[in-house]
């Protein structure tokens, strides 16, 4: 893969991470104000917000054999459109127990997007090294706390749900953006290839 394209992938990482970060910022708050809204308990307040660790954690560890396995673009497509599909669900939620569910698919989609993105920054290290790491912890920090400020916006007109309708759109052009735009190298090519010959029955 030519420096170009090793560029443009690392510019999308960047992107990701912001907008990922920035969605799950303008979130957090929101979910569980949302909950309270629907009459949960404290118990349930407890559960909605770590629903999303809950499936995070053990889907971290099959992740990277994922990306493998399919792509990393692959990958990055699925967890937009996961967290797309996380949003919606959020938006139609009428009960705390839906707003449990919709937490775990909002965990699955964190969880395959963060080892793709650093996979696409390890890939292209030699174009940034140390300056490209610290990009991508401003990136997204950065979209954190924009979510973080954005949510009071939210908060302040008493719309909780309308928070989750930008989120999908944003996400579902993410997914978008992630097929069209990030490049797969020669190397992760033939080892999807590879893998997708030995699991070929003989």
């Amino acid at each position: 893969m030519d420096s170009g394209r090793r560029e443009m992938n690392v510019r999308f990482s960047y992107a990701a991470s912001f907008l990922m970060s920035l969605l799950n910022g303008l979130f957090t708050p929101i979910v569980p104000l949302l909950g309270l809204s629907m009459g949960a308990s404290q118990i349930e307040l407890g559960f909605i917000g770590s629903a999303t660790f809950l499936v995070y954690i053990p889907l971290s560890f099959i992740a990277g054999k994922l990306a493998l396995r399919f792509g990393k673009r692959i990958l990055l497509a699925a967890s937009a459109l996961t967290y797309s599909l996380a949003c919606l669900l959020y938006f139609t939620s009428s009960s705390p127990l839906h707003l449990m569910g919709a937490r775990l698919v909002d965990g699955i989609g964190m969880a395959l997007l963060w080892p793709a993105v650093e996979a696409l920054l390890a890939e292209s290290a030699g174009l940034g090294g140390p300056e490209m790491v610290s990009n991508f912890g401003v990136a997204w920090s950065l979209g954190a706390a924009a979510g973080a400020l954005g949510s009071s916006w939210f908060l302040g007109i008493g719309g909780y749900r309308d928070a989750f309708l930008p989120g999908m759109v944003m996400s579902l052009c993410l997914c978008v953006a992630a097929l069209a735009f990030v490049s797969i190298s020669r190397e992760e090519r033939n080892e999807t290839n590879d893998m997708g010959n030995e699991a070929e029955p003989p």
